[in-house]
């Protein structure tokens, strides 16, 4: 059996903080961020942080989630991060950092939990060719939908891909016992290269763990990327809060 000590993971670091796209959440929102579907009962900011309450979600053509806050990204590579707190007690709450063009069209990170474990998520959606045999897409847009393409065709159907057990959080409470007093924090991070977005995930703000890797390219001209923040409960139990303190926004060194 070996006894090596696996070396350190490196991490690219950030460049300049960029501060026109960063936000430190001690006061009202700038000029930068928009809302899709804006729920105004279930967001503020409390003690310089912006606190969302899970609700809805984007899976396919169940386009409910309320409370996506985007902006416009710089031209470039970036890296994007944010601290959260957050520690959900239902399976398919989660939030986090979120890239995203439509609802059919997005790359997700942060805490989700799933069978009583809480863990880090990182996920996408797209639209994607079914396999030959098959002939027509199972789903079609919701009237809650946001999206570029109004139908879906067997070359054009939202598919979802998810990976977690290389981001696996040792740190929960027993099945969400702080979830409407969290105690659980995690940094998160998004790092862009072209079409090309890397999650990680720390518990301290210095150690990272890289995530899977997945491409985006915007859904149509009138749909840009944008980036920002989300918080999901694909079930009824949607009244769980997540704390942001930041969301920074650097170059690429």
């Amino acid at each position: 059996m070996s006894t090596h000590v696996a070396p350190p993971q490196l991490t690219p670091p950030p460049g300049q903080l960029l501060p026109t796209y960063s936000a430190e959440f001690n006061g009202s929102l700038g000029s930068q961020w928009s809302w899709i579907r804006e729920d105004a009962t279930k967001h503020g900011i409390v003690n310089g942080q912006l606190k969302l309450i899970v609700n809805g979600d984007l899976y396919r053509n169940s386009n409910s989630a309320t409370n996506l806050l985007l902006e416009q990204p710089p031209t470039g590579d970036y890296v994007v991060e944010t601290k959260i707190t957050f520690d959900p007690n239902h399976n398919y709450q989660q939030a986090g950092l979120l890239v995203y063009s439509d609802d059919d069209h997005y790359i997700k990170v942060g805490p989700f939990h799933g069978n009583s474990l809480t863990k880090i998520l990182s996920g996408y959606e797209n639209l994607l060719a079914l396999p030959s045999g098959d002939t027509t897409c199972d789903v079609q847009p919701s009237s809650t939908s946001n999206v570029a393409i109004k139908t879906y065709t067997r070359d054009q159907c939202p598919n979802e891909g998810e990976a977690w057990d290389n981001l696996s959080n040792p740190q929960p409470t027993l099945n969400g016992s702080t979830a409407y007093n969290p105690t659980v924090t995690n940094w998160l991070r998004i790092y862009r290269h072209g079409d090309v977005y890397t999650p990680y995930s720390s518990l301290d703000g210095v150690h990272w763990v890289k995530g899977q890797a997945w491409s985006l390219s915007a859904a149509a001209p009138n749909f840009p990327i944008k980036i920002g923040l989300f918080a999901f409960s694909g079930g009824s139990f949607n009244d769980v809060p997540a704390y942001f303190d930041y969301v920074r926004v650097y170059s690429q060194p």
